[in-house]
């Protein structure tokens, strides 16, 4: 049984998978949110895949990780164990000094200046597309700053990011994604902007036959590939995570990691949305999804150890009330 753990207001990015939209999954699978681990009092070792661990609260966090702590010294398969993930912000510090970045980032509330500009501001605990404003010296940072405190925005809750990209010669931003799943790096896809917020990709922008055929050349060379040659597996270990998706793009010939996204959107292309029909990207796709479900399926772990946590979850009788805490 492999259990997934995310927020309850985050189940749908894996929706697809888990409801067999994508192919009939080979293993059983549970997905529960963290508000309904944290009211329980027993549960079953298996393997237990931690998601949205950034949007848990410091307490929250604390008992999640005493809860993985006991499933891993009752046999269980732990993966993204709470208390070895990393804060994005503790991430790409840890990448930059590891020489795997180039670019810094900063948190807006321990007010270093940066060293390289330009910069932008994203929030630290969410997923959304940051603020495309890029800001060119401190005086113009201070100001954006000042306008979000305006707008009663704590900047314990902003980042501070050096920008480090760069467009292709076709004038577009691409952002590739690469899953990790256990040990194996799966390449999934490439997204194509003409903005430097490269997320989703603008189906509005029209090329011709042969700029269409280079595209999904390049898509499949990359989906195809096997190994971990762009050394993404360093990435995840420096986060302590073992599942999840990277978004990064080149720069001067060298990976830049943007993101690990540990509650990634999953979906089956439509095949009569396809762009290019001519050379389709759906079974490009849908090879790497193969390849995740398949991957998956590896670290299913047969065990139904009863493991209690009541205690953690200061759960001590029927009808089940939270002991105050001290």
């Amino acid at each position: 049984m492999i259990n997934f753990v995310v927020t309850k207001d985050h189940s749908y990015p894996m929706q697809k998978m888990l409801d067999g939209s994508m192919g009939k999954l080979p293993f059983k699978w549970k997905q529960w949110s963290y508000e309904e681990l944290l009211s329980s009092r027993n549960i079953k070792a298996g393997t237990w895949i931690f998601q949205d661990i950034e949007r848990l609260t410091d307490s929250e966090r604390i008992r999640i990780s005493k809860i993985a702590g006991r499933l891993e010294s009752n046999g269980a398969k732990v993966i993204n164990h709470p208390a070895r993930a990393t804060s994005r912000y503790e991430l790409q510090r840890k990448l930059f000094k590891a020489g795997l970045n180039q670019f810094e980032v900063y948190r807006a509330d321990e007010h270093r200046t940066p060293e390289h500009w330009p910069v932008f501001i994203r929030f630290e605990y969410n997923h959304r597309s940051p603020n495309p404003d890029l800001f060119y010296n401190i005086n113009e940072l201070n100001k954006a700053l000042e306008n979000y405190l305006a707008e009663s925005v704590p900047l314990s809750s902003l980042l501070i990011v050096e920008y480090c990209g760069a467009a292709g010669l076709d004038g577009l931003w691409c952002k590739y994604s690469a899953y990790r799943v256990g040990g194996e790096i799966i390449p999934h896809h490439i997204v194509r902007q003409d903005s430097w917020v490269a997320k989703y990709g603008n189906p509005a922008l029209q090329f011709d036959d042969e700029t269409w055929i280079r595209f999904r050349t390049e898509e499949k060379e990359f989906v195809m590939q096997q190994g971990d040659s762009l050394n993404l597996l360093q990435a995840f270990d420096l986060g302590g995570l073992e599942f999840g998706r990277a978004d990064f793009n080149f720069v001067d010939g060298k990976v830049q990691i943007y993101e690990i996204n540990t509650n990634p959107t999953m979906g089956a292309m439509d095949p009569k949305k396809e762009r290019f029909p001519a050379m389709p990207r759906e079974p490009i796709i849908r090879h790497a999804n193969n390849r995740i479900i398949s991957t998956l399926a590896q670290l299913d772990l047969a065990n139904n150890t009863k493991v209690s946590i009541a205690d953690i979850n200061y759960i001590k009788s029927l009808p089940w009330r939270p002991v105050k805490r001290p």
